[in-house]
């Protein structure tokens, strides 16, 4: 199939408190990072610990079906299916998701990575 590039949101919360919303758009490439739309770079950089609180996409796409969590570059095994984030339904994946360790408060770089 021919790949069908879509948008989405994620929502962090810093230890401090602090909200993070980040404006994403997905290519569809398996394989391929998410690029974070404020700076075009493939991961955002949250300079404390935080969680996922909220990750929403508008629609899904044809040959990408699902998205892994990486932090700091590395895989955390948390796996999602597109379809648990889409902005049509209420009960999207279980969160927060935290990215970090708060016992460190040092900022963490967040990437997720699209899957067939």
């Amino acid at each position: 199939m021919a790949a069908a590039a879509f948008k989405g949101t994620v929502s962090l919360r810093g230890i401090s408190g602090e909200s993070y919303i980040e404006a994403i758009s997905m290519s569809d490439v398996a394989n391929a990072y998410v690029t974070f739309d404020a700076t075009g770079l493939t991961f955002c950089h949250i300079p404390e610990p935080a969680a996922i609180v909220d990750i929403v996409c508008v629609t899904g796409g044809t040959d990408t079906t699902k998205m892994r969590i990486f932090v700091n570059g590395r895989d955390t095994g948390k796996t999602f299916v597109n379809t648990a984030v889409l902005n049509t339904i209420n009960n999207r994946v279980p969160l927060p998701i935290n990215v970090g360790k708060p016992s460190s408060g040092q900022g963490v770089d967040l990437q997720i990575k699209q899957l067939a």
